[in-house]
């Protein structure tokens, strides 16, 4: 075999390769980063967003996503290969136009993909009655109303109907506006007082409240029952009197009572006595009363403090606190506590 000029022989087994070339053994050169998901001009349902990248070389990558022009969520990957593929979820998005970001921190390029996310269709979420049973028939503030409290797109109208399961008739219908800035889910709270729309009252039973979200032309409805109740409750009732401006008193001999800033000051000196009387008057069907006297000695000689409660009268409870000889106290307040039932 004769070869070229210029050509040094090289042994023929030097010339063809030893194996296969297999895919590992030839690097992937470097391209383009490409957002896989969401694609450019796709449209999306309204949730979690999840994104997926191939990563075009070797590098850190910052991935960010933006929605209605307010930052969403963002995250980050290391591509080890070029060519790999990365995926992630950012949180909910209820709707609206959105761009995702992909920035290499290598070639400080980023790669943008343009999308819509659809508007869900409207839900009504964790609808709560609280409390289930109120008392609106005695306006005694004691729970008066009922907070009809869900989860809801917020820009969407909210339309409560409340039915009387007896009758069947729709005894009140609320309403809340649409928020058409909002295109997020929220708390809510609707309240409803026992009452028609003219004021009237209505009378006890069960009633189920209906509580309607519509969006864009579509509705979705969840109800939850109420029940209107009457019945009594025992009432803790405390009554207080200043010691100075809320007594009566009267002393005998070398005694005494005057200001004590603040306070009454009852004061003997060898005489007979100071007394001061606090008289309340209490409910006829009044039970459990208890009372207290609340000061202090400033001295204390021969004589003796005396404190009484009793009940005078079906209706009045008196509270009297004497010194005598030679004895000096400073009443600051009497009071009194009872129980009392009433009707709700």
């Amino acid at each position: 075999m004769k070869l070229a000029a210029g050509l040094a022989a090289v042994p023929l087994a030097l010339l063809a390769p030893a194996g296969p070339v297999t895919a590992d053994e030839t690097p992937t050169a470097a391209g383009p980063d490409q957002i896989v998901t969401p694609a450019d001009d796709s449209m999306i349902p309204a949730g979690p967003v999840s994104w997926s990248v191939t990563a075009g070389d070797v590098g850190y990558f910052e991935v960010t996503l933006t929605c209605n022009d307010d930052p969403v969520s963002e995250s980050s990957f290391r591509s080890d290969a070029p060519g790999s593929l990365h995926t992630g979820t950012f949180p909910s998005v209820a709707g609206g136009y959105c761009n995702l970001g992909v920035y290499n921190s290598g070639t400080a390029v980023t790669t943008w993909s343009y999308f819509n996310v659809s508007p869900p269709m409207p839900t009504v979420v964790d609808l709560t009655a609280g409390p289930s049973t109120f008392y609106p028939r005695v306006r005694d503030g004691y729970q008066d109303h009922v907070a009809l409290t869900f989860q809801s797109r917020l820009d969407s109208a909210i339309t409560v109907r409340i039915r009387e399961d007896s009758t069947g008739r729709t005894v009140r219908t609320l309403q809340s506006p649409e928020d058409i800035w909002s295109l997020h889910y929220g708390r809510r709270t609707l309240t409803w007082d026992g009452l028609t729309a003219g004021g009237a009252m209505l009378p006890v039973g069960r009633y189920t409240a209906f509580v309607t979200s519509t969006l864009d032309g579509h509705s979705s409805t969840e109800h939850v029952p109420v029940w209107i109740a009457t019945g009594h409750r025992n009432v803790s009732v405390t009554r207080v009197k200043d010691g100075r401006r809320g007594a009566s008193n009267t002393t005998r001999g070398n005694c005494r009572t005057r200001d004590a800033h603040p306070g009454n000051r009852l004061e003997c000196r060898g005489g007979t006595y100071a007394q001061a009387i606090y008289t309340f008057t209490v409910p006829s069907h009044a039970r459990n009363i208890a009372w207290a006297v609340r000061g202090s000695s400033l001295c204390c000689g021969s004589g003796r403090l005396v404190r009484a409660g009793t009940r005078v009268a079906p209706t009045r409870f008196r509270i009297r606190v004497r010194v005598t000889d030679h004895r000096s106290y400073v009443v600051r307040r009497a009071l009194i506590r009872y129980t009392v039932r009433r009707q709700i």
